[in-house]
């Protein structure tokens, strides 16, 4: 993990505007999310609801996000190293109306909200609320320099702390052939 660190991530500084959410320590994490983080969230899903989406401010960050397919290339579950490895291809489309889709090669997953907020040392955050309710999760974002990578950490007061996502940018939703996984 410390290597990539050390690739050069860095938070985007957030254009905060008065009344964005603010994650702290002290926020208390929704009842809906399992105890225990899932290793793959479509391999043992939870039926649930997500709230309304809110059309996102525009800031540096949200239009980056919502830039094409962010793909996940490495998930580094806290517990289970090797399971984590399911997480391959997973993607999320997130939308400038607070919506998104979700799913893991050709196939779409799930749909849900999201909504960007800031963490309690002013970190970008992402909160994901999906319709499968083990995919409900909050994330630090940081953007590389090149802005075609992200990596995501889980929230320290959530079930996903210690958690490490790394993401790369794609203009289509990734298929098997294009990878060579058929």
């Amino acid at each position: 993990m410390l290597a990539l660190a050390s690739l050069g991530f860095q938070a985007c500084q957030p254009d905060k505007k008065p009344g964005e959410t603010v994650i702290t320590r002290d926020t208390p994490i929704e009842g809906r999310n399992p105890k225990e983080p899932v290793v793959n969230p479509y391999l043992t899903p939870v039926p649930g609801t997500f709230a309304e989406p809110t059309p996102q401010a525009p800031s540096r960050m949200v239009t980056l996000l919502t830039k094409n397919y962010w793909v996940i290339e490495h998930y580094i579950h806290a517990q289970q190293f090797e399971p984590g490895k399911s997480n391959s291809y997973r993607w999320y489309k997130l939308n400038p109306d607070g919506s998104f889709i979700a799913g893991q090669w050709e196939d779409v997953k799930s749909k849900g909200s999201w909504q960007m907020a800031f963490g309690e040392n002013n970190e970008p955050v992402i909160i994901i609320d999906s319709e499968n309710d083990a995919e409900d999760a909050k994330w630090v974002v940081q953007i590389s320099n090149n802005e075609d990578d992200m990596a995501w950490t889980g929230v320290r007061s959530t079930t996903y702390q210690g958690h490490f996502i790394k993401l790369f940018n794609l203009m289509t939703m990734p298929v098997k052939k294009q990878f060579g996984k058929e």
